[in-house]
């Protein structure tokens, strides 16, 4: 791999978030393009987590009709 390669890989991956970035340097990606889908992949599965959460908060908001604003 080309040492310019390896410095644009390496400057992708920090500055991703902590929890991508481990798991995009264990990934040990060779091109730019590799960490690119590497990091794409991990934020999709991690932004379907926050969406399931969110529905599930509110579901469970909905589901329990209290007034909290009387006191």
């Amino acid at each position: 791999m080309v040492p310019d390669e390896e410095d644009r890989v390496e400057r992708f991956i920090g500055g991703l978030p902590d929890n991508i970035q481990g798991n995009a340097i264990a990934a040990n990606p060779a091109r730019l393009q590799d960490a690119i889908r590497i990091a794409n992949q991990l934020m999709d599965n991690k932004l379907q987590g926050y969406a399931a959460r969110s529905a599930e908060n509110k579901r469970r908001m909905e589901s329990n009709p209290r007034d909290y604003r009387g006191q």
